[in-house]
């Protein structure tokens, strides 16, 4: 608990005990004030002093620990990324494990450059799965087409086209590939320390 002492130079305010057993100020109460006059100028003033106890800090909620996981069909097209960025906002806002700062961001850029890879480079249907714990997110990008996602190598930098699996990389995130009955699913993971 923590008291704390003010001087109130308005009226209406008064210190008395409150029904819960607080003392603080009730509203419509006509102050308790002592008559200070100042010598100098021949005023009154009205002051009174009022003792308010805080109540204590509520505690940090706990971070969650265990993992949160989403399944999310994705739209065919061009809306389908925008669409992934949309549920992995929500989903990163909702179970806020500790995390660096850039790491959503990080997450968020992973989960676009798997989405626009499998719609530019796959066909539909799309889903997102995307699971996150404390120390790690997995973000799997699942597709109808059965073909693997290939690595190219020898792009330039102004390249426009063709970097998305090396920037994922890049992030940290270590990439895989898992063969599905009616497609696959490339999944990335991203690590930090807890």
């Amino acid at each position: 608990m923590v008291c704390k002492t003010m001087g109130l130079p308005k009226k209406g305010v008064t210190s008395s005990p409150d029904p819960s057993g607080v003392r603080g100020p009730r509203p419509g109460t006509p102050p308790r004030s002592a008559p200070l006059s100042d010598q100098a100028s021949g005023t009154t003033m009205n002051t009174a002093t009022t003792t308010a106890i805080a109540p204590a800090p509520a505690p940090e909620p706990e971070p969650p620990t265990r993992p949160s996981t989403v399944h999310h069909p994705l739209p065919p097209g061009p809306q389908a990324a925008r669409e992934a960025r949309r549920v992995a906002s929500w989903l990163l806002a909702v179970h806020p494990v500790g995390r660096p700062p850039d790491t959503t961001e990080d997450i968020l850029v992973i989960v676009s450059e798997l989405t626009s890879n499998a719609v530019r480079h796959a066909r539909p249907p799309y889903a997102l799965t995307l699971s996150v714990e404390s120390g790690r997110a997995g973000i799997a990008l699942s597709d109808a087409s059965p073909s693997l996602p290939r690595q190219h190598d020898g792009r330039g930098p102004l390249a426009t086209r063709g970097r998305g699996l090396a920037i994922i990389r890049a992030l940290g995130a270590e990439l895989f590939v898992s063969p599905a009955p009616l497609g696959k699913q490339v999944i990335a993971v991203l690590t930090w320390p807890e």
